[in-house]
């Protein structure tokens, strides 16, 4: 479930984000990256990936980002997990006259796969 945009700066202000990031590598050993349209880390080049929602599976959540960034729903076993990774920006989602800081926890997962053939782009990154 989304929630509405108050309570999502509640959580931002008091919590860390958990959000699932995919290391997309094809053939050739190149890296699938985009450019943040959104803030936070705005203008920024970083893998494809979103965040989970609440009350939402790993698995879920896996199926839903990959159809959202990549154009092709896959399930979280086609992934093989990487890590985590830790994010700290200095400013947050919505463009607000009050200063919040976000940090994420990012469990990272990566597959070599010839997928871009059928990547469509996301609202919230530009392809490069």
């Amino acid at each position: 479930m989304f929630l509405r945009q108050e309570d999502f700066a509640a959580v931002v202000r008091t919590t860390p984000l958990i959000s699932l990031d995919f290391i997309v590598e094809n053939g050739q050993g190149e890296i699938l990256l985009g450019r943040r349209l959104n803030r936070p880390a705005q203008g920024y080049w970083f893998v494809p990936g979103g965040r989970v929602c609440k009350d939402e599976t790993l698995e879920a959540a896996f199926e839903r980002l990959t159809q959202a960034e990549l154009g092709v729903r896959l399930p979280l076993a086609a992934g093989t997990f990487y890590g985590v990774w830790q994010h700290f920006y200095d400013d947050n989602f919505p463009a607000r006259t009050f200063q919040l800081t976000t940090s994420c926890s990012a469990f990272v997962c990566a597959w070599r796969r010839a997928i871009y053939a059928c990547l469509m782009p996301s609202m919230a990154v530009t392809a490069g």
